[in-house]
């Protein structure tokens, strides 16, 4: 059995001992012994382990002898075997020719690695050459063989990695002399688009007389146009002296609309009664849409009017006179109507045929129509339009139906607001001053201070209307169809 010492062997002992695996010591008929063993893959926690022949299953010899005997274990572990990551230099001497491969030595059971080339650069002066010429200074040449071989693999690597083929730069850049070599002016000029170098040309020339387009010698604000254009039109509507109010209103952009006397509301009303029935009934239509939209806004809007809160639907009265404006407000109560709103209407005057046609169309669409002395029922809106601004006559009952009004919970909304002018002032400037809002259309109003916020209705009016009675007048809705006026600067 001595033949055997040496070799490496994996012995089956079965159940409960196990797999243990090692180099034989010694072995004889009887038992084996086992030196650096490895039971079930893990190293034994002592230096030799005896085995007897009778616990011995099975033996495999699993490498061979080794030089003297008493060699550590070769047995390979189970498990992922690391390959060493290449060098640059062994990447190269890849390329290079094989040399003759070294003399067979004895395995001591680690793997075979080359050892990183050492260099050493004869240029010291060549400050660009990478980390070859930094590293060259601590090397130490080898003798022999080897450091010709290292010589020859520095020799590549300098010539892949280095740049000894280029003379050193010892001069500095001049940065000055070079951003002198072109004319930086003309190079924006180029890239500067022409319709921008057009308008830079206009206030260059502005400046240069003394009317720069803007504060600082012709320099713009964020919120001014590069391009110049026509001036905004800030006055749209002229109205002679005579026919003027007490007030001037402005737009939200700063747009200027004067106040208008109660005459001039009147022939423009009587003007625009005298047109077609087409102009007419889409005026009204306009109108009431327009109220509509103010009342649907105050009684809360979508948020109120969801079909989850059907409980809660709002309320909406109508107060009318007589007149197109109070046409308009009945068929506004209409339109609510049709947004899911309840809505009464009280009429005082049934003789007048415009608001007859409205209420027709009105009950037609299941609305309550209720007599001036009929019980109202709380309303969280309430719709005036009790003052005919074509006539400016006031039914008997006004007075009630305003003290009611001034009395009621709910927000208040004027259509075409009067009074301003008449013996009945004292009861509409009450009624104003608790209103929510004034609707008028055609010309603002000149309302008594305090007063609520006046917005003006784009009814879509001919111009002719306007030029008969000596105003001149350009829409300033824009793309509104109630514009919110508020008191001029100088007004308030």
């Amino acid at each position: 059995m001595a033949q055997w010492v040496g070799f490496g062997v994996s012995v089956r002992c079965g159940s409960p001992l196990g797999c243990y695996q090692g180099t034989i010591l010694a072995a004889d008929g009887a038992s084996i012994t086992l030196t650096k063993p490895f039971r079930n893959g893990f190293p034994y926690p002592k230096a030799q382990v005896t085995l007897k022949a009778s616990d011995i299953k099975s033996l495999e010899i699993i490498s061979g002898k080794t030089s003297g005997g008493t060699a550590h274990s070769t047995v390979p572990v189970a498990g992922k075997k690391r390959v060493p990551r290449a060098t640059v230099g062994e990447s190269l001497q890849e390329q290079a020719p094989a040399p003759p491969p070294p003399p067979p030595v004895a395995n001591k059971g680690k793997p075979a690695r080359s050892k990183p080339i050492d260099i050493q650069a004869k240029n010291r002066s060549n400050t660009h050459a990478g980390s070859y010429g930094a590293g060259a200074s601590g090397s130490t040449p080898k003798a022999g063989g080897r450091a010709a071989g290292g010589d020859k693999a520095r020799r590549r690597n300098e010539a892949c990695f280095g740049s000894a083929a280029l003379e050193a730069v010892d001069d500095d850049f001049d940065f000055e002399g070079n951003l002198a070599l072109f004319d930086k002016e003309a190079l924006w000029q180029q890239m500067r688009p022409d319709v921008v170098r057009v308008a830079a040309a206009r206030e260059e020339l502005a400046a240069a007389a003394g009317a720069g387009a803007g504060e600082g010698g012709g320099k713009l604000r964020h919120d001014q146009n590069v391009l110049r254009g026509a001036p905004p039109d800030t006055a749209p509507v002229a109205v002679p002296p005579a026919l003027r109010g007490v007030r001037d209103y402005v737009t939200d952009s700063g747009t200027r609309l004067p106040s208008v006397c109660a005459a001039l509301r009147a022939r423009l009303w009587a003007a625009l009664r005298r047109t077609d029935d087409e102009t007419q009934h889409a005026a009204r239509a306009l109108y009431a849409r327009a109220a509509a939209d103010v009342a649907l806004k105050l009684v809360g809007g979508t948020r109120r009017l969801d079909p989850r809160n059907a409980h809660q639907r709002p309320c909406a009265g109508v107060a009318a006179g007589s007149g197109p404006a109070a046409a308009a407000a009945v068929a506004a109560a209409r339109v609510l109507r049709a947004h899911g709103v309840d809505t009464y209407v009280v009429p005082l005057d049934d003789t007048c045929p415009l608001v007859t046609s409205a209420l027709t169309a009105y009950r037609l669409s299941g609305g309550r129509v209720l007599a001036a002395t009929e019980p109202r029922p709380a309303a969280d809106l309430l719709l005036l339009a009790l003052h005919d601004p074509e006539t400016s006559t006031q039914h008997p009952s006004t007075p009630l139906v305003l003290a009611w009004a001034c009395s009621s919970r709910g927000a208040l909304v004027v259509v075409e607001p009067g009074g301003g002018e008449s013996e009945e002032s004292g009861q509409w400037e009450g009624v104003l001053v608790a209103a929510r809002a004034a609707l008028a259309a055609l010309l603002p109003p000149a309302l008594p201070a305090p007063a609520p916020r006046l917005l003006l209705a784009n009814v879509a009016p001919p111009a002719q209307l306007f030029a008969a009675a000596g105003v001149a007048y350009r829409s300033p809705f824009g793309a509104a169809s109630v514009l919110p006026l508020h008191l001029a600067d100088d007004d308030d």
